[in-house]
């Protein structure tokens, strides 16, 4: 991914978090994917799908021209994958994920005997 400049994910099916998504943005590259590619893939302060971590569209000729505008404007490109990052670390933030998860353990460690009886 290092070698790539745009991520294509034209997804029509999925739900939850898209790890393909997840993974180009972990090495700075936007994505042009689909309303079904994004989804779940926001925060609320996301005022439109151009406040994305690249370009949503909702068909084939769409796709293609996101694409090559997203890959060819250098400034569109910038945003995205900054965008991207921002994102990423707020969605997928590792320490307060880690915090959830220990809670999580705790909780059933706390609980075990309750748990067991089931």
């Amino acid at each position: 991914l290092l070698q790539r400049r745009v991520l294509l994910a034209p997804l029509r099916f999925g739900a939850g978090i898209k790890g393909k998504i997840v993974d180009s943005w972990g090495y700075g590259l936007p994505v042009v994917t689909t309303p079904v590619g994004a989804e779940g893939m926001m925060t609320t302060d996301a005022i439109a799908s151009d406040d994305w971590g690249g370009l949503i569209v909702s068909n084939e000729d769409e796709f293609v021209e996101a694409a090559v505008n997203l890959y060819t404007t250098k400034e569109l490109w910038e945003y995205s994958q900054n965008r991207s990052i921002e994102l990423l670390n707020t969605l997928f933030n590792k320490e307060q994920n880690l915090q959830v998860i220990d809670e999580a353990l705790n909780d059933a460690m706390m609980n075990l005997g309750q748990r067991r009886k089931r």
